[in-house]
């Protein structure tokens, strides 16, 4: 079974098992824990890590934090590092063209949130990545370790679903609110078709400054406010080397 194929397996369990819980065993205080731990597993390995490092290598870090990185966002559900970059580069070598992994002007907006189009990524545009120990092994052992976490899911179901299910579900629609919303609706420069969304913005963490994003990926900061990107702030004091 193919790499796209599987996680397409893994965001219906997801799904199968976030319905499940909230119909049966609705815990508000589980649901505030689940927000919070995807707001932390999302903001720190998918986008510091997989977006703002990996693929646009807009801040140097330590090997290990490098690491810590690679690991977390393997939480996020939304595919490997590898996979992500070689999705994300394409996306701005081709935005808003045929070309476009995921552009919401050739593509529906589920199609988008779930990568329906067929993808292939050239080897060439994750090169670098191979050259990361912890970015390839995550890669080689992405699905074990989810099975992993769904065959203890099967014991502890509610704790499965508001900790690991729900924080899935919400990286990957995160991910699909930006990819068409942020290409469709906000403030934007004449040079891209991507927007700055303020009132996204408010749980997106600086994500919502798409546009500027667009115009400048190599800056690890979306906003010099560091309240309207604490992202990019946590970046400057936690993780940027020195």
């Amino acid at each position: 079974m193919t790499f796209d194929r599987k996680l397409k397996l893994l965001w219906l369990s997801s799904h199968l098992f976030v319905l499940w819980v909230l119909f049966t065993n609705l815990s508000w205080w589980l649901l505030l824990c689940g927000y919070l731990w995807y707001v932390v597993i999302k903001g720190i390995g998918s986008e510091i890590g997989a977006h703002r490092h990996f693929t646009h290598r807009s801040f140097e870090t330590t090997a290990n934090k490098s690491a810590i990185l690679t690991w977390i966002q393997t939480l996020c559900g939304e595919g490997s590092v590898m996979t992500f970059v070689g999705i994300h580069r394409m996306h701005h070598s081709f935005s808003d063209t045929d070309r476009d992994p995921h552009s919401p002007l050739y593509y529906k907006w589920w199609e988008v949130v779930f990568f329906l189009p067929k993808i292939v990524i050239p080897i060439a545009l994750v090169k670098d990545c191979l050259r990361h120990k912890h970015v390839k092994l995550q890669h080689n052992n992405y699905f074990k370790i989810h099975v992993a976490l769904l065959v203890l899911g099967l014991f502890f179901p509610v704790y499965y679903a508001y900790l690991v299910a729900l924080p899935i579900l919400l990286s990957v629609y995160t991910n699909g609110v930006i990819n068409t919303v942020l290409h469709l609706r906000g403030e934007q420069y004449p040079e891209s078709s991507a927007r700055n969304n303020r009132l996204l913005n408010l749980v997106l963490y600086g994500a919502g400054y798409h546009a500027n994003h667009h115009r400048d990926p190599k800056n690890y900061r979306y906003h010099s406010n560091p309240w309207i990107d604490p992202v990019g702030e946590c970046i400057h004091r936690v993780f940027k080397k020195s």
